[in-house]
């Protein structure tokens, strides 16, 4: 979250060719929160690089992931019950692939559902 910004600055700043594909979870969130990394702020980063992503445009509510803890894990206290996945549940746009600007986007989806579309 909070060292995405300076990693993709270093490895922007040292990297040998002028031609970049990337692709990472940036770990981005989708309100302005003391402490996590705001999608918007990452958007204006690499933008100020020269780099565009395969969403076009950033829009805060559209989700790469959404998960919850589960009670087999070691943190209990963070565990979700079925009914309080929105409310427990990890839901931002995390998921960027970054490029320069020798390359173009075909189509891009978000699918959600396991059948081509995103609700």
């Amino acid at each position: 979250g909070l060292l995405t910004v300076p990693m993709l600055s270093k490895v922007w700043q040292h990297v040998p060719v002028s031609r970049l594909v990337f692709g990472l979870d940036a770990n981005t969130h989708e309100k302005k929160v003391d402490g996590k990394a705001h999608v918007l702020d990452f958007e204006e980063t690499y933008r100020g690089l020269g780099l565009q992503a395969c969403w076009g445009d950033v829009k805060p509510k559209l989700y790469t992931t959404f998960n919850a803890r589960t009670y087999l894990q070691p943190q209990l206290n963070k565990a979700a019950k079925s009914n309080e996945l929105e409310e427990k549940g990890d839901r931002n746009p995390k998921d960027f692939v970054l490029f320069t600007k020798h390359f173009k986007v075909g189509d891009v989806i978000r699918d959600n559902t396991g059948e081509g579309r995103y609700v």
